[in-house]
């Protein structure tokens, strides 16, 4: 998950605590980027590259920290169906990820159109002005606002209800 951002002041704090001084690279590393053995979405792409950055820095730190959060809310709402989707801040953006059922497929997906498009390209073919990503399969999409990726759900939703 790329919910990092968001708890980084709680990392921050806490390792500056323990006596290590936080790295951070100033840009992703294009050489990081274009070492992926696969296709990944954006935000992995960016990882990829901000991670080849502090290996490739004059001095490299002595530890890395990479966290991993798995969705745990999804399993904690199993026993809601009416709950969809999730809307969580992600940083300084905001992200909607479509709910899995006890089986583990997601029960209501983005609109194939918006598969894989970033920034102008999302705003403009899902008509949210701040929408500025969908994944490849369509399960997670992101607004610079609350509002605009309430605004994708809501139009997600109403996909469904036009079938």
């Amino acid at each position: 998950s790329f919910l990092v951002n968001s708890y980084y002041p709680l990392y921050s704090n806490f390792f500056t605590e323990l006596g290590y001084e936080i790295v951070m690279p100033e840009k992703p590393s294009q050489e990081g980027i274009d070492r992926q053995n696969a296709a990944f979405c954006y935000p992995v792409e960016l990882a990829h590259g901000f991670f080849y950055s502090l290996l490739d820095m004059d001095k490299a730190p002595d530890y890395i920290f990479l966290p991993h959060f798995d969705y745990l809310f999804e399993k904690v709402l199993w026993d809601y169906p009416s709950f969809v989707f999730a809307i969580y801040p992600a940083g300084d953006i905001w992200t909607a990820k479509s709910l899995r059922d006890r089986s583990l497929k997601n029960m209501v997906l983005f609109p194939k159109e918006w598969s894989d498009l970033r920034d102008e390209q999302m705003a403009e073919v899902s008509g949210v002005p701040d929408a500025i990503f969908c994944h490849k399969f369509i399960f997670v999409a992101s607004a610079k606002s609350k509002e605009g990726v309430i605004k994708l759900v809501e139009l997600a939703l109403e996909r469904v209800k036009e079938r």
